[in-house]
């Protein structure tokens, strides 16, 4: 599977807390690769890693809506430094800028990756919850001369 599949499963499947974490990720390498860029002078290149991150924060930013909390005020900060460190180390040609934007993202990224795995968690503690009542399927097959039937509980193919 190629990185681009990959991807398109990922925004297709993923929730909304593991899509701000994927944006993190995306902002991160895209920082890295810009610091390694900058080293091998390819401004070029940069140029177009550092639009996709403006596009990525702007994104986010967009994402707030209008509220004016001290969290929402203090994110919009952090994507506005970083987008300062990115403009400083392109115009004056400082790859650790690229570099220092990345390890303030870092823990927002982490984060969100640890929210979304605790309220999946969570859904599935309540699928299990709710599932009690419910007529069971359990993994098996059926299969005669002209076809074969598979029927399966879909929470157990992870344990396949």
């Amino acid at each position: 599977m190629s990185y681009k599949d990959d991807l398109a499963i990922k925004i297709a499947t993923y929730s909304g807390e593991q899509m701000v974490a994927l944006a993190y990720e995306a902002l991160i390498e895209n920082l890295e690769e810009g610091s390694k860029l900058m080293k091998e002078g390819n401004k070029e290149e940069l140029s177009k890693v550092l639009d996709h991150n403006r596009e990525i924060l702007a994104h986010l930013t967009a994402t707030m809506g209008e509220e004016e909390d001290e969290i929402s005020f203090t994110t919009k900060q952090i994507y506005l430094y970083v987008n300062r460190l990115m403009t400083e180390g392109f115009n004056k040609i400082r790859p650790e800028l690229f570099e220092e934007g990345a390890k303030v993202l870092t823990p927002l990224k982490d984060g969100w990756h640890e929210l979304s795995m605790e309220l999946e968690k969570i859904e599935n503690e309540k699928d299990v919850k709710s599932s009690g009542n419910a007529k069971k399927v359990y993994a098996g097959a059926t299969y005669g001369k002209q076809d074969i039937n598979i029927y399966s509980d879909s929470q157990n193919w992870d344990k396949g």
